[in-house]
């Protein structure tokens, strides 16, 4: 068993369900929802709290054994597909999905950048990209990250502006954005449908 999901495991047991709370409100929010990604899914946790909210839910993880457990936890989600894949090169058609979305995951991934521009091109035009992670610029953020270093982990955590840069450089409008005082941000954005313009 690699490093990465005991670590995991660990911190997941301890914080509780409540960390997904963001994550859950803005699923209800937007709710009946087509298809959904969950990149960088992990054991599935995410997932097991709103996949009745999608037709169908894909998660997509590099972990194979992360990606195994998650399979075993959502065995009864008939709607729920789990994906080994590396997320810069995400095995789903352009286009694809009403939501993507990034928990707690885009700073674990090398070159970020490349995992946010296959999260683009599988959303589709007027679809949601959302991603919750930690502000590379927030001082606990770097704090955590600093941790994760410690645990074995290989952190890079982006700036909120950078991923706001990112996004609207990309014919994304931010929908919203914010930091909380432990520096994990919540920014959703929309695909822009250039076709009707």
């Amino acid at each position: 068993m690699s490093k990465t999901p005991l670590v995991y495991k660990i911190a997941y047991k301890i914080s509780g369900k409540g960390i997904y709370n963001p994550l859950v409100k803005l699923v209800k929010d937007y709710e009946p929802l087509g298809v959904g990604v969950d990149i960088g899914s992990g054991y599935g946790l995410a997932a097991e709290l709103i996949s009745n909210s999608f037709e169908r839910l894909y998660l997509v993880d590099l972990d194979y054994e992360m990606a195994r457990a998650a399979k075993k936890r959502l065995k009864n989600h008939s709607n729920v597909e789990v994906i080994v894949a590396d997320s810069r090169n995400v095995p789903l058609p352009d286009s694809f999905a009403d939501l993507v979305y990034f928990f707690d995951s885009l700073h674990h991934m090398p070159l970020a950048e490349k995992a946010l521009s296959e999260a683009i091109r599988i959303t589709k035009p007027s679809g949601r990209l959302a991603i919750l992670d930690l502000d590379g610029d927030h001082p606990f953020a770097k704090f955590i990250s600093f941790l994760e270093r410690s645990s074995g982990l290989h952190p890079r955590p982006l700036s909120l502006d950078k991923i706001i840069e990112f996004l609207t450089s990309r014919n994304f409008s931010i929908v919203k954005a914010k930091v909380d005082i432990f520096g994990m941000f919540d920014v959703l954005a929309l695909k822009e449908n250039t076709s009707q313009k």
